[in-house]
């Protein structure tokens, strides 16, 4: 395999021009794709923003996810924003946006450090169980409780490329639903895959300091998820660019920790395609299809 470190230059130096060529038409196939902030913006009423305002100034009111580097406010901030833009994409209905919001909110309020917690989505859920018993009608809670506790399983699929929803259903039967219910298993299943992906949109934080750090777009669920990797990559940007300007403001003699900024539409997509590029340059690729 290509090491993700490789810079788009040495790739593209490589002597097999149908190499290069294929390379190039998947960047425009990814550039193409990709919405434009002027897009999102008109994606987003202003109540929606309001929405998204409210759950963000809950995260400062209640001083959550404070000391941590890796999972701080700017994530959950992140998130609540992603799950706005896909809830709507989605055309979710005001109930069904507000649960998602509410769950992006506290999906990792579980969450002790910044290191790997098998479980901090099951006590994250637990959690939120007990803080906002008062606040939503017991079906509406179960179904949020569910989102959570899903949002840091591992999928698995099958060999057409379908979800094995066994651990979801498991999930759902442990919180009291009926899993019979093909409707609300559907409503379920839409809501916590759009959880999901907006947890896993933000992933571009880590591209900042790790080059080693993106997205995994065959994770994605919604064509509108695969549409936001470059907004996400722009938004982190904008918060690293600010925790440069504090850290010299505090710290003018040392170097900013995040110094290494990664973002270029290139640079995201030579991280993508590393993964599926074969050192024998015969290998067909098959990435394209995930940013459809």
């Amino acid at each position: 395999m290509i090491p993700i470190k490789k810079e788009l230059d040495s790739i593209l130096n490589l002597e097999d021009d149908a190499y290069k060529e294929e390379y190039n038409r998947y960047l425009n196939v990814f550039l193409s794709n990709q919405l434009k902030i002027s897009d999102i913006r008109n994606m987003l009423d202003e109540e929606t923003i309001k929405k998204v305002e409210e759950k963000i100034n809950i995260i400062h009111q209640e001083q959550l996810y404070t000391g941590k580097l890796l999972h701080p406010s700017t994530h959950i901030e992140n998130v609540i924003l992603f799950s706005a833009i896909i809830g709507k994409s989605l055309s979710l209905n005001e109930k069904d946006l507000d649960l998602l919001l509410t769950a992006s909110l506290y999906h990792d309020i579980g969450r002790k450090s910044d290191h790997y917690e098998k479980y901090h989505g099951q006590i994250s859920s637990v959690i939120v169980g007990e803080k906002l018993k008062n606040d939503y009608e017991k079906t509406e809670l179960a179904i949020m409780r569910v989102m959570i506790s899903y949002h840091n399983e591992h999928e698995m699929r099958d060999v057409e490329g379908n979800y094995d929803l066994t651990k979801l259903i498991e999930i759902c039967n442990d919180m009291g639903i009926d899993v019979k219910n093909e409707e609300l298993m559907k409503r379920i299943v839409r809501l916590s895959f759009a959880l999901k992906d907006a947890d896993a949109l933000d992933r571009t934080r880590f591209s900042v300091t790790s080059p080693n750090a993106f997205v995994d777009v065959a994770r994605l669920h919604f064509p509108i998820s695969k549409r936001l990797i470059m907004f996400s990559e722009q938004v982190n940007e904008y918060y690293a660019s600010l925790q440069i300007q504090k850290e010299r403001e505090e710290n003018p003699n040392s170097s900013p920790i995040f110094s290494n900024i990664k973002g270029t539409p290139k640079q995201i997509l030579s991280g993508y395609l590393s993964l599926s590029y074969s050192k024998t340059q015969k290998d067909k690729i098959k990435v394209i299809d995930n940013f459809n």
